[in-house]
């Protein structure tokens, strides 16, 4: 059974399709943020690392959060990866509103292709992760791309 997960729900767009995000903890507005972007289908809190993960990111004075899009869960299939580009745009644009001097997006499997395009092409780095007993020989590994 699942612990609740403190946090704060924030509506990131109040217009139909509204935006969410939930920011685990105590909200941190003037904390630099790492901003999940959960995979296709995923819903709110349906990672099962997130509350380790943000417990790790918070420890290192960053805060933690998880964008809701249109298309997650019910939505999935209704909606185009442009509105999910849209949802994501509204969060980070929120959370900078808020006073984050820096948001980082962290994809998981869709969320990482979405969440990819959106940052500034100078700044692009990509880490992959992979978790040796799903993977079969993948190896981790990471790379900057050049513009």
């Amino acid at each position: 059974m699942a612990c609740p997960q403190p946090g704060v729900l924030h509506t990131c767009r109040a217009t139909w399709p509204t935006a969410t995000a939930f920011e685990f903890g105590v909200s941190k507005p003037t904390a630099p943020l790492v901003l999940f972007v959960g995979g296709t289908g995923g819903t709110l809190m349906s990672t099962a690392y997130l509350p380790r993960l943000a417990r790790g990111v918070e420890a290192h004075g960053w805060a933690f959060a998880q964008v809701n899009m249109v298309s997650t869960g019910g939505g999935w299939g209704g909606v185009s990866v442009v509105q999910d580009a849209v949802d994501i745009a509204a969060a980070t644009a929120y959370f900078k509103k808020r006073g984050a001097p820096k948001i980082v997006l962290l994809g998981l499997s869709t969320g990482a292709a979405q969440a990819f395009p959106l940052q500034a092409p100078s700044k692009r780095r990509c880490v992959l992760l992979a978790d040796p007993r799903q993977t079969q020989g993948a190896r981790t590994s990471s790379r900057t791309t050049t513009p």
